[in-house]
């Protein structure tokens, strides 16, 4: 969904009004995934999801230039299982230099995954090529 306030509201246990209760027992996993879908969105990533019988899932896969830069979102405590980007970093054919998981944890590094707490998603930007611009000044009037 484009809005996580719909997405709480248009599910079935209200869940809504148990976070804003602080109850944040509820299941988490799919509203803290939209969220960072549209925070992705709106730093201008086309969104992918990956899941392979071979590997497994993958929350994100996003283009940065000429790479592949997985995002795996978790919501719980256990949020240094993640089998599927497990796969899919071991795999030669892919190639991945780097993955994010975003987490209710602090920032780490461990090999090649960097895990950030969920709102540090802003952050991820969509690298622009740099525009070459061709400008003409007039200095005639310098001259004098």
């Amino acid at each position: 969904m484009n809005d996580t306030g719909l997405l709480c509201a248009a599910s079935i246990e209200n869940v809504q009004y148990e976070i804003l209760k602080g109850n944040l027992n509820v299941n988490m996993g799919g509203i803290i995934e939209n969220t960072i879908a549209e925070l992705l969105a709106v730093n201008g990533f086309d969104l992918r999801y990956f899941d392979r019988k071979n590997f497994g899932e993958v929350d994100f896969l996003l283009q940065q230039g000429g790479t592949v830069l997985p995002i795996e979102v978790k919501p719980g405590a256990s949020y240094k299982k993640h089998a599927g980007l497990d796969h899919l970093m071991q795999s030669e054919k892919w190639n991945i230099e780097k993955a994010y998981v975003l987490c209710s944890g602090n920032v780490e590094q461990t090999d090649k995954v960097t895990y950030e707490p969920w709102y540090m998603a802003m952050f991820i930007r969509q690298e622009k090529l740099p525009v070459q611009m061709k400008v003409d000044v007039d200095l005639h009037l310098l001259e004098k």
